[in-house]
């Protein structure tokens, strides 16, 4: 059987395969031949059973790839409500800063005075939008 490419299937389809592979390896077939019948590598069929052997049925299912989210983070979460405390409680000159009303800028030395944690101008934009404070326009 020609060999198939598993991203073009869906992943309720490749757990099947997944499936399909264990349980033709514990009726007594080789792993190189379940390879060549389903259509994979051998390899592939080797990882399945790895993964099968170690965590059983829930191994066989799909698993997020990537680094957790979290991980990336420069703020943490205590670190996070502090600041949004601060923003909603607080103006920029109530804590000695040189501004009139919050930006990203003065946030962003907001954070590395409290946390000494330097953030970009543009991740500082991305905190402030996760956080729902949005841009507004000055009444003329």
């Amino acid at each position: 059987m020609e060999k198939q490419d598993l991203r073009t299937l869906t992943e309720a389809e490749r757990t099947i395969l997944r499936k399909r592979g264990i349980h033709m390896i514990k009726q007594g077939i080789q792993k190189g031949e379940v390879a060549r019948l389903l259509g994979v590598n051998k390899n592939t069929v080797s990882n399945w059973w790895k993964s099968y052997a170690a965590r059983g049925t829930a191994g066989l299912s799909e698993q997020k790839r990537g680094a957790p989210s979290e991980a990336k983070k420069l703020l943490s979460a205590a670190q996070e409500t502090a600041i949004q405390k601060m923003l909603i409680d607080t103006m920029p000159d109530q804590l000695k800063l040189d501004y009139a009303l919050w930006t990203r800028k003065a946030v962003r030395e907001l954070v590395k005075r409290e946390f000494d944690v330097s953030l970009a101008i543009n991740t500082m934009g991305d905190y402030l939008r996760k956080w729902g404070f949005t841009p507004q326009k000055p009444k003329k």
